[in-house]
């Protein structure tokens, strides 16, 4: 190639051609020159005046050396701005870097590409980013932005198809039938979808929040998906499709492709099924901890109360303890001694009250809690019923106890075991162990609080 093809490499073909009319002619020196500054400068020079100079005096060489061939000097500005001219410019140049243009094929393949990426990216904008960054590493020549929109927007539909199949491809037709029941009427409700109701769970604390969560709970379970088709979609794709499950109308979700309407329904039956799950043990947890609280203020106020009973039969007893230590002194008898201090009826109704307050009942907050026991009830087999609990080998005592629990919820009165062999491993050491001589809890039926 020719030090003008090196100059000009857009327009090198008409060139070459002019260069085998002309080896044996050699340009003028001054041409030559400005050639050669040209093909040096022509990547390092800016838009100043004096590129455009230069340019100027390249003009010239060109226009001496079409006057040498005998060639109209305008004949190469025609040329270079043809249509069909560009079009082999644009050839040569894909074939010489390997560039090629995005056809059908290829617009196929990347459609393909795209769409697990769309699974869990859904941003228009940021697939358009990735697409353009991946067709710039395969080489291949952007296309108009129509083209763009149109491969992204496949390949999002794409991956909405692939993650509905996923999810409920192959659901049961009697689980397909179960799940379209979730549009018709809540029970006892008038106006209100299954679906809604579901979904308008109670979070105030109490026992009949308790009993409203589990049955709704039971409502989820009956429907029988498994949870293993959340595991079958990316987290990302399945939250979105969770997401508008929980927030779409029931009239907008009858109205979705059977396809779509399936998989939301799943996804809205197994996110449902988590978050009844987590507002049961929230709501169980703030149960427990309101109980607890006032077995607490309860065990402090008695101590408190047993403190202030236990100043007059401390008197009595310091008393009674002088009066001992003098007749031990005097060699004299302390049984008359007592007697005539305080009165000996007096000092053993002290000492049994004295005993009775260092025996810690009255200030043990486990035995409060096992009086309350009745509050418990309330809705505490109802949890233990409806959940089973797994654990670290530590916690194997605490298990096998709310095992132990469920078991004898779970029979009458009558056949009920004995809990004197039940595992108290779990409960922190106190010096008092009062709360073991508590009432158990007996036959008391559930109340209903429905």
């Amino acid at each position: 190639m020719s030090r003008i093809d090196e100059l000009m490499p857009w327009s090198f073909p008409q060139v070459s051609a002019c260069s085998a009319q002309s080896r044996s002619r050699r340009l003028p020196s001054n041409e030559t020159r400005a050639l050669n500054a040209a093909s040096r400068s022509q990547d390092r020079l800016k838009p100043t005046a004096e590129a455009n100079a230069l340019f100027e005096e390249v003009q010239r060489a060109f226009t001496g050396l079409a006057r040498q061939l005998g060639v109209d000097a305008d004949a190469l500005s025609r040329w270079s701005n043809r249509a069909q001219t560009r079009r082999e410019q644009i050839g040569v140049i894909m074939k010489t870097h390997g560039f090629v243009a995005l056809g059908r094929d290829e617009a196929t393949a990347m459609t393909r590409w795209l769409t697990p990426t769309a699974q869990i990216e859904r941003r228009p904008q940021r697939l358009i980013d990735i697409l353009l960054a991946e067709l710039r590493r395969r080489r291949i020549l952007l296309p108009p932005p129509r083209v763009i929109e149109l491969v992204v927007h496949r390949a999002r539909a794409a991956a909405a198809r692939v993650t509905w199949r996923a999810l409920a491809g192959d659901v049961p037709a009697a689980q397909s039938e179960a799940l379209e029941t979730l549009f018709g009427a809540a029970p006892g409700q008038d106006g209100l979808s299954r679906l809604a109701w579901l979904r308008q769970f109670p979070t105030a604390p109490g026992a009949r929040g308790v009993h409203a969560l589990l049955e709704r709970l039971d409502v989820v379970r009956a429907l029988g998906i498994d949870r293993q088709r959340q595991n079958a979609v990316p987290a990302a794709a399945f939250d979105a499709i969770a997401m508008d499950a929980m927030f779409m109308t029931a009239q907008h979700l009858r109205e979705l492709s059977p396809p779509r309407r399936r998989a939301t329904l799943v996804a809205a039956a197994l996110r449902l099924e988590t978050d009844l799950t987590d507002a049961v043990l929230v709501m169980f947890d703030r149960l427990m901890g309101r109980v607890a609280r006032k077995a607490e203020r309860a065990s402090a106020e008695g101590a408190a109360t047993a403190l202030r009973g236990a100043q007059d039969h401390l008197r009595t007893l310091a008393r009674a303890g002088r009066a001992v230590i003098a007749a031990h002194d005097a060699d004299s008898d302390i049984h008359d001694a007592v007697d005539h201090a305080v009165g000996w009826a007096r000092f053993l109704r002290a000492v049994a009250e004295t005993v009775d307050l260092a025996d810690g009942d009255r200030v043990d907050m486990r035995a409060e809690l096992v009086r309350r026991w009745s509050a418990l009830r309330q809705f505490a087999p109802a949890v233990l019923r409806n959940f089973t609990f797994e654990g670290a080998r530590g916690a194997s005592g605490l298990l096998r106890a709310a095992a132990m629990l469920r078991e004898t919820n779970a029979v009458s009165a009558s056949k009920r075991p004995t809990l004197s062999d039940a595992p108290t491993g779990f409960i922190r050491k106190v010096r008092s162990d009062s709360w073991r001589s508590a009432p158990a809890p007996g036959p008391l039926p559930l109340r209903d609080t429905s």
